[in-house]
């Protein structure tokens, strides 16, 4: 049995036109060829990446209010009163500028640090500051020992 596409006129068989419940004959008027290509035209990754940008321009805090939100529970607000306690700077170090140090995807904001287990929201770390607690896994033991080795490394005169 054969039929052919309102899209491209030709006749084929009935195998290559998808399920339609509503059709005619209960398949599709088009080809599934035909509704491939319309499909990959219509969500092309050019085109998406171009929605997004101008999406990303209209709105351009819209994703950092809901990652702060759906992440830590806080509002751009919150965020702000935190940043304006620790007078615009990182908890640790004491830097104002997010990025030092980062050559690498650095960021225009401090980053929110947060208890792993309770979710519990610590401070607003720089980068490589908040870089560094992970790479200690957050476990303060770990960090006390890294201090003590910088210590006695340099007075021993190795560092």
């Amino acid at each position: 049995m054969e039929r052919t596409c309102t899209n491209c006129g030709v006749t084929k068989y009935i195998s290559a036109f998808g399920s339609g419940k509503r059709s005619e004959g209960g398949r599709r008027s088009q080809c599934k060829a035909c509704i491939n290509a319309q499909q990959r035209a219509r969500y092309s990754p050019e085109k998406n990446a171009a929605y997004l940008r101008k999406y990303r321009k209209r709105d351009p805090e819209r994703r950092r209010r809901y990652q702060l939100k759906g992440l830590y529970g806080l509002t751009l607000e919150d965020f702000s009163q935190m940043l304006k306690a620790q007078n615009g700077k990182c908890a640790i170090c004491g830097n104002s500028d997010p990025r030092h140090r980062r050559k690498y995807r650095p960021s225009p904001h401090l980053h929110v640090d947060h208890c792993h287990e309770s979710g519990r929201v610590r401070g607003l770390l720089c980068g490589t500051c908040n870089k560094g607690l992970g790479c200690f896994s957050h476990d303060a033991s770990a960090l006390q020992s890294a201090i003590r080795y910088l210590t006695e490394s340099s007075i021993e005169g190795r560092g």
